[in-house]
């Protein structure tokens, strides 16, 4: 399939680096809507769904600071994110006993039953998207995704720097 074939340009996409970002950016979207139909059955969004893992990886409850470093959105988005699963009974609040400021976000039964409830489906859904990649070229697919975040990592750092110097 060819990017620019699909997305109906004229021209190629110039230049190369262009040509990778308008891929990740198209692939992702196009990721994104497979993963919010299977979530849907299911009552929740993908953003939702990043939360609910996070809080089931870790094994014990988090601050949103904790999750917002795990489920990929800013603090201000977590904040509403967890509002709607709490609203929904995915997930509880609960003030920690030493500090009254620090709260914690706890999986409940639902919130657990439904990740559980997911798990096939969300590895079959994989499979149909990367299952025509061989164990090596997910290997090399992934080091260079994690070679790419990096570097975004660091400008993401020095414009924080910036802004920060009023700059």
């Amino acid at each position: 399939m060819s990017l620019q074939r699909d997305l109906g340009m004229k021209h190629p996409i110039e230049p190369s680096q262009w040509e990778v970002i308008v891929n990740l950016l198209y692939t992702r979207e196009q990721y994104n809507i497979q993963h919010s139909r299977l979530f849907c059955l299911y009552g929740i969004t993908p953003s939702q769904f990043l939360v609910l893992y996070a809080l089931r990886d870790e094994g014990a409850p988090l601050t949103t600071g904790g999750i917002h470093r795990r489920a990929i959105t800013s603090v201000p988005g977590v904040t509403g994110i967890i509002d709607h699963l709490e609203k929904d009974g995915f997930v509880t609040r609960e003030r920690c006993v030493k500090d009254r400021r620090t709260i914690y976000i706890i999986l409940t039964d639902k919130g657990i039953a439904t990740l559980s409830a997911l798990d096939k489906p969300l590895q079959k859904l994989h499979e149909k998207l990367l299952g025509h990649l061989t164990k090596a070229e997910i290997k090399e697919f992934t080091r260079l995704l994690e070679k790419a975040r990096e570097q975004s990592t660091l400008l993401l750092a020095e414009q924080k720097d910036d802004y920060e110097a009023g700059k």
